[in-house]
């Protein structure tokens, strides 16, 4: 995308001070949909597709809350006695997307605020981003015992309908408007966050309406393109 044929989309990028990024799919390499972290887990630990589609449709029919499926989900892997050290097992054998660490640490040292909302698992994050620069990051978090074992876990209230009020609670708190942010994700439930931020970025989009909604689709899992269209907060 040669920018200077698109003076409007040049001027919203140079407003932009605070980038905003899901994790699977956009961060992770999830592989287009077929291996993002929490299927990976359940597929290491024993959980069968039936028992992951029946959970799924039980929330998406309303049955349950978000809350509620991530209690079944890691509730299952606590009863099983997962470790952290099983679950960094199977994280370790993902990846990031393509130039991912490399981008995210050149945007951070550009002088852009970085944040994370995503209804991933933190130690995902931490294991493929080790001393990662992103602050806040909304995302479900496990937290072990002293042994390494599955103490409790919380679940976050900004996934799927409620990333918009994420990005608008992280812009309020670091002093930005929304016109002043960019939010890039892969799919359905990152349309109203990229719908309400001043530029949306779809990567690799699993989602014809997050693709229509967007500013800019990255069409290959690849983060590279962001060095060129953010050189720094003016």
């Amino acid at each position: 995308m040669h920018l200077f044929d698109h003076p409007h989309l040049q001027c919203k990028l140079d407003k932009v001070r605070l980038l905003c990024f899901d994790v699977d799919g956009t961060l992770i390499d999830d592989h287009g949909g077929h291996a993002n972290l929490w299927e990976s887990l359940h597929r290491a630990f024993g959980v069968t597709e039936e028992e992951r589609r029946r959970i799924a449709d039980d929330f998406f029919s309303g049955r349950i809350t978000y809350a509620d499926w991530v209690d079944l989900d890691v509730g299952r892997w606590q009863a099983l006695g997962v470790t952290r050290n099983d679950m960094l097992d199977v994280i370790r054998q993902l990846q990031p997307v393509r130039d991912a660490p490399e981008t995210i640490a050149i945007l951070a040292a550009r002088g852009y605020r970085l944040a994370v909302i995503s209804g991933s698992i933190d130690l995902g994050l931490e294991a493929l981003f080790p001393q990662h620069p992103f602050d806040p990051v909304l995302i479900n978090r496990i937290v072990f015992d002293p042994q390494g074992r599955i103490a409790h876990w919380h679940a976050t209230p900004f996934d799927l309908s409620d990333k918009e009020k994420g990005l608008q609670m992280i812009a309020a708190e670091a002093g930005v408007s929304l016109q002043e942010c960019a939010f890039i994700g892969d799919n359905f439930n990152d349309v109203a966050a990229v719908k309400a931020a001043g530029i949306g970025i779809a990567v690799a989009s699993k989602c014809e309406d997050l693709t229509r909604e967007c500013d800019i689709h990255i069409a290959d899992r690849c983060l590279a393109p962001l060095k060129a269209w953010f050189q720094g907060p003016v």
